[in-house]
């Protein structure tokens, strides 16, 4: 009999398939929403470690303007990909989680060939677009260009097949391959560096890394024709995801792309380094989003409305709890953290670093309701395309006034008010429908984050034991409140029926 380990090894090398009974293969015991969310958290865990390394070993060998550039890159391939693949993925992941539960709704293989048929054209054309913005940007770096445009090309099938894995409940595979790539990674920079060629292969190390992940996990058995009614749904169901993501998670992308084109290469690498480190508090979201999504669509195709409210409240209390002592860790650690990984050179990226942790904090604790919102119907689907679409504009608008006064911090403040806002709109909208019991946490978590700007209103001076007391004081009486709301403390870590 083979071992466990060799089971999930042999499970893992093998490509999924669209036709096989759900009963077998590396992910048969369903370990329901908070088992799949520790596993895919370990996966995405892995990402973060590894897009924070890379960075680090880009600043210590490079310096400042070389991860400008790097992170320049990444984020021009990661917005064109935002342009309708990272769409196709979620429709991916909505559709193959309802296929599964109600077949009448469209088999798996039928779903996955007709968004396969969709990207093929979509991430040509998104390469080009991304080849041609890179080489504006930069003044004419044709090797960049070059690199930027293959890894948009990656991507884009990344996005999909990451999405499939998660429609089709694989997500110990998912978790697995994204470790695997992660190493990858590491190793492949870490051997462009030794060459002294970061400006010709880091972002081509990266590309080959998740090129591993989609040849690997591309589901075999991409059969049948779809209907047109399911086929139009899709669609509509992409398009409205479009204008979403481009406005909430684009927004982010488009902040290092902005600080690059107002700042040159020095400034997007202090916006870069800040970013990075800012980027894996929101680890946790991500990985909770990536399960919570299909299942949520799961529990909509069956009506079960209470289901969903247990779901999102949950995952909301769990976000909530870690948001006032990162900011406060944040808060008093950002110049000697960003000193000590990065380099001396590093440490006036401080302020940026504080600004885009309070936004992403305020992103992550909506995600759980954003995911309620677009996996149901058509209309949550539009109306979170509207509110992020509200916040891009109006971190956009602040940018016009903030930029010529703050330069770089500018941009970083303007996206925590379009944050506020993309976050707001969907946690009032759960707040509301689904009678949730929020009054507490979220006033009180308000609440310490001005507490916290307070006593520390400035970067630059030493932290004095009297800083130190009142943080501590702050989270003390933040975390009994939090406590006081829940009523039982279990409802953080209890697995859903």
């Amino acid at each position: 009999m083979a071992s466990p380990t060799r089971s999930l090894l042999q499970g893992v090398a093998r490509r999924p398939e669209l036709h096989a009974d759900d009963s077998s293969g590396p992910d048969s015991h369903n370990p329901g929403v908070v088992g799949a969310g520790m596993w895919t958290l370990v996966a995405v865990g892995s990402n973060g470690v590894s897009r924070l390394l890379t960075v680090m070993m880009v600043a210590r060998a490079s310096g400042v303007d070389s991860v400008g550039d790097f992170t320049t890159g990444l984020a021009i391939a990661q917005m064109m990909v935002l342009f309708l693949p990272t769409a196709l993925g979620s429709a991916a992941s909505k559709f193959l989680a309802q296929g599964r539960a109600t077949p009448g709704d469209g088999h798996p293989a039928e779903v996955f060939r007709f968004i396969a048929g969709r990207l093929r054209l979509v991430a040509l054309v998104l390469t080009l677009v991304a080849a041609a913005v890179t080489f504006i940007i930069t003044g004419g770096q044709v090797f960049g260009a070059i690199q930027v445009a293959v890894l948009t090309w990656v991507l884009c099938w990344y996005s999909v097949v990451r999405g499939s894995l998660f429609g089709l409940g694989l997500a110990r595979r998912s978790a697995f391959w994204d470790i695997t790539t992660s190493v990858f990674t590491i190793a492949l920079v870490a051997v462009i560096l030794a060459m002294d060629q970061v400006d010709h292969g880091a972002i081509l190390a990266v590309a080959a890394a998740y090129a591993l992940f989609a040849v690997m996990n591309l589901p075999r058995g991409a059969v049948g024709l779809l209907s047109g009614e399911r086929r139009k749904e899709i669609d509509r169901f992409c398009v409205a995801v479009l204008f979403g993501t481009l406005a909430s998670t684009g927004f982010l992308q488009l902040t290092m792309i902005v600080s690059r084109v107002v700042g040159g290469r020095e400034a997007a690498g202090y916006f870069g380094a800040a970013l990075t480190f800012a980027t894996p508090v929101s680890l946790l979201a991500a990985s909770l989003s990536l399960v919570l999504f299909p299942e949520l669509a799961a529990a909509f195709a069956k009506s079960d409305h209470v289901r969903v409210a247990m779901m999102v409240d949950r995952a909301f209390r769990v976000l909530m709890a870690i948001t006032v002592p990162v900011f406060a860790v944040t808060q008093f650690l950002a110049e000697p953290v960003l000193s000590i990984f990065l380099g001396k050179d590093f440490a006036g990226a401080s302020q940026i670093l504080v600004i885009l942790v309070a936004a992403v904090l305020l992103t992550t604790i909506g995600i759980p309701a954003v995911a309620a919102l677009t996996s149901g119907n058509q209309r949550g689907v539009q109306a979170s395309a509207i509110i992020s679409g509200a916040g891009l504009v109006l971190g956009a608008t602040s940018w016009t006034v903030l930029v010529p006064a703050l330069a770089v911090n500018g941009v970083a403040w303007g996206y925590l008010f379009g944050s506020a806002l993309i976050a707001a709109g969907p946690i009032g909208w759960a707040w509301r429908t689904q009678h949730q019991r929020w009054a507490v946490p979220v006033v009180s978590t308000v609440g310490a984050f001005l507490a916290l700007v307070l006593i520390r209103p400035h970067s630059g001076t030493a932290v004095s034991m009297t800083d130190l007391v009142g943080a501590g004081a702050i989270c003390l009486v933040w975390a009994v409140l939090q406590l006081i709301s829940l009523r039982s403390p279990r409802k953080l870590v209890r697995v859903l029926p």
